[in-house]
């Protein structure tokens, strides 16, 4: 019998290893023994495949993982907690068991400084999340990352979102001889689009501190809380310690937000929409709200600080872009509301409520003097018209010089504000109007003066304005000779034509040095217009005809001199001792400091635009440098004059800015 002999020979099957580059994870992972069951130094698939538990990993106690690949192979995990990481992207559409995840704050951080002026930093956060698979999902936090849209209509069994603070942040810092340091620093919100109308079963939701510019949550009905506030970037500034005198700082802020609705979210009892540039809102519909602070809708915020002299001259500037201008909280059950906050709302001015008397009761600190409750329909924004008139209906005509006409503006319906923005739209004569609408003229011939709702740019009135009798001045060379003096001590005959032709001609002739723009040639002109050059008068200066009827109707012309010899016991200044004037601009307070050739009194006087003197004082100088302290009190922003004269003679203009 012949024996047959049966070898069997095994087949060991192979295992498959997952991919995990990122050493940082790879090693949580194998440190981890309810993974890395067999505690080899691989990952295998099944053993990835078969974990049901949570993987988690703060970056911020530890060195951070940057890239998580090989999660993919975890398709029963249910909790991913990875904040405070460096991630760029994470995927996770196979992971169709999560119920929780946290990837908040992944922020890649850089700095370029190879300019040795400037240094840049960066924090750049993760830009891409996908989700789209995770069904199960119950809590998402992607806070503090860079997303720029995020989509959960396919999440239907999420109740907690938190995407807030999805921000790229970058910083400057420079150095300069002018302003001698230089710093600023930018948040660019990134997440411009929320999409969750399959959402329904969230309850909790904080999208605050993106770029949302709409937010729809009608779909949602089971949500309780919404923190949707402060939408928009924001920036800020900072200098100081150089030649420029002073330090100073500025911040700017631009709301995003402008629309939200919460049209039948019975649930809803929190809502923050702070901070944003909403126009309206209805909460008619929130009938369990017990929390509300719509407060500083205000849109666009501006704020400057500047400090001068070491503290002694102190400036602060703010400005910004009221939105709301009506607000419905009729909702049946306003006693409910135990918190709420309607103020820094400049233009709101009608708040729908259940009762006038319970809102007054309540309420009135909680909004802004110029909003008004009301049990009845607020006026829509539609609504709003413009209608300009002059005040006691006088005739719209100025015909005196440089007169004035108070123009009024009435803003309809009265619930909203009457501010009005006044601008002037020439046609054939020229004037000004300040932001009381008080109309000044300064050319004959016609005008609109026109009026717009400080709330609505579209909505305007104007009127036509007839202004005569307006004097002009004109300077010129006698025979139109070029302007200018190059022989030594020589002359020229300068003429001025005053218009019309049936008033004063006579004007008083001057001449003035610029510093400012190293203008300070030296001559005398007479009464009569001839101007003679001076001793070492080479240069430039300005010739200047006032009328005697209204000083502030003045021309000028710049002539050159040049060839003037030198004299022994002179003292004119030079270019290398200026007069000084600081801060520029400024508040009406400031310093004005420089060298003067002779002890005495010397006038200083303010004029306006227009030539009108606004402010004036005498000092005495017992020495050969000019130091004094202006304080001219409040003046209107805007451009002005320092006069400097001495015994009759202008000795320099300084040109400075009111803020």
């Amino acid at each position: 019998m012949t024996a047959i002999t049966v070898v069997a020979v095994g087949m060991s099957a192979v295992a498959q290893n997952v991919n995990i580059p990122d050493a940082v994870f790879k090693n949580y992972l194998l440190n981890n023994p309810a993974i890395n069951t067999n505690g080899d130094d691989e990952i295998q698939e099944s053993e990835a495949a078969a974990f049901t538990g949570t993987i988690s990993y703060n970056g911020q106690s530890s060195t951070p993982i940057n890239d998580l690949t090989g999660i993919e192979a975890f398709t029963a995990l249910t909790r991913l907690v990875v904040p405070n990481n460096k991630l760029d992207s994470l995927d996770l559409s196979a992971n169709t068991a999560l119920t929780y995840l946290d990837c908040s704050y992944n922020v890649h951080s850089y700095t370029d400084d190879e300019d040795f002026d400037n240094e840049y930093s960066y924090d750049i956060g993760m830009n891409t999340l996908i989700i789209n698979n995770c069904i199960a999902l119950d809590t998402l936090i992607c806070s503090g990352n860079g997303l720029d849209s995020l989509n959960i209509s396919a999440n239907t069994a999420l109740t907690y979102l938190d995407c807030s603070n999805n921000i790229n942040h970058s910083t400057w810092f420079g150095t300069g001889e002018f302003l001698g340091y230089q710093s600023s620093e930018s948040y660019h919100p990134t997440l411009h689009s929320l999409e969750m109308g399959g959402a329904t079963a969230l309850t909790y939701l904080n999208c605050s501190g993106n770029q949302l510019h709409s937010l729809d949550i009608s779909a949602n009905t089971a949500l309780v809380y919404v923190d949707c506030s402060e939408n928009g970037g924001y920036s800020y500034s900072d200098y100081g310690g150089g030649s420029f005198g002073g330090d100073g700082s500025s911040s700017n802020y631009s709301s995003t937000l402008t629309a939200i609705n919460t049209n039948g979210v019975t649930a809803l009892t929190y809502l923050d929409c702070s901070g944003n540039a909403l126009d309206s809102l209805n909460v008619s519909t929130n009938t369990g709200l017990t929390y509300l602070n719509c407060s500083n809708n205000r849109g666009h915020h501006v704020h400057e600080y500047y400090e001068y002299g070491g503290g002694e001259y102190d400036e602060y500037v703010e400005y910004y872009t009221p939105h709301l201008l009506v607000l419905n909280i009729k909702n049946g059950n306003n006693t409910l509301l135990s918190s709420f906050n309607a103020q820094q709302n400049d233009y709101l001015g009608c708040i729908k409520v259940d009762d006038v008397i319970y809102a007054q009761s309540n309420w009135s600190e909680n909004v802004d003097p110029t909003a008004n409750f009301s049990e009845e329909d607020c006026p829509e924004y539609e609504d709003i018209a413009v209608s300009v008139a002059t005040q006691n209906n006088v005739p719209p005509e100025i015909t005196t010089d440089m007169g004035t006409l108070q123009m009024v503006a009435t803003v309809t319906p009265e619930a909203f504000t009457q501010q009005a923005n006044w601008s002037i739209v020439p046609v054939t004569g020229v004037a000004s109007v300040s932001q009381s609408g008080l109309v000044t003229a300064l050319e004959s011939g016609t005008v609109y003066v026109k009026a717009t709702s400080a709330i609505s740019p579209t909505k305007a009135d104007s009127m036509l304005i007839t202004i005569s009798n307006q004097i002009s001045v004109s300077v010129s060379t006698e025979n139109n000779v070029p302007p200018q003096i190059t022989v030594d001590h020589g002359t020229l005959q300068m003429t001025a034509t005053v218009l019309p032709e049936d008033v004063n001609q006579q004007v008083i002739w001057s001449v003035a040095q610029d510093y400012d723009i190293m203008i300070f040639g030296d001559a005398s002109i007479s009464e009569d217009g001839l101007v003679t050059a001076l001793e070492d008068g080479d240069g430039e200066l300005y010739v200047i005809a006032e009328s005697v009827l209204n000083p502030a109707r003045r021309d000028t012309m710049l002539i050159s001199i040049s060839n003037q010899s030198s004299g022994i016991d002179d003292h004119k200044p030079s270019a290398n001792n200026l007069f000084s004037l600081y801060p520029n601009p400024n508040n009406g307070r400031f310093i004005i400091e420089g060298p003067v050739s002779g002890r005495g009194n010397y006038n200083l006087s303010i004029s306006n635009v227009l030539g009108q003197k606004v402010y004036s004082q005498t000092e005495q100088v017992n020495d050969d440098k000019l130091h004094v302290e202006i304080v001219a009190g409040s003046l209107t922003p805007g451009m002005y004059f320092l006069e400097i004269v001495r015994e009759g003679k202008r000795m320099a203009i300084k040109q400075f800015v009111v803020k």
